[in-house]
């Protein structure tokens, strides 16, 4: 049943909003990654915020991914808040295990 599948794509994030603006309306648009939710600042230059995702058309975000496990040392611990804090901004996630 097509109405059961919801496809989305996963841009770079400097191509968010183009992708967004050219495809399909039923094609939804995700974020490789949302900010670093390390610490009591986590307002750092350069990090993406659910906020900024929402405001680009973004309802997904892609979390857990070997690369950033296995290369940035993200931990379970990190993955999970940010996990929580996508969810709390209302957005879906793809969680790779």
């Amino acid at each position: 049943d097509q109405e059961a599948v919801e496809l989305c794509v996963n841009p770079p994030f400097v191509f968010l909003d183009r992708v967004r603006s050219r495809i399909a309306r039923n094609i939804v648009v995700g974020s490789q990654n949302v900010f670093d939710a390390r610490g009591p600042n986590q307002a750092n230059t350069g990090a993406i915020t659910t906020n900024m995702l929402r405001a680009v058309g973004c309802d997904w975000v892609l979390l857990g991914h070997s690369d950033r496990r296995n290369n940035l040392g993200e931990t379970d611990k990190l993955i999970s808040d940010k996990v929580r804090k996508a969810l709390d901004a209302g957005m879906g996630v793809t969680l790779t295990i």
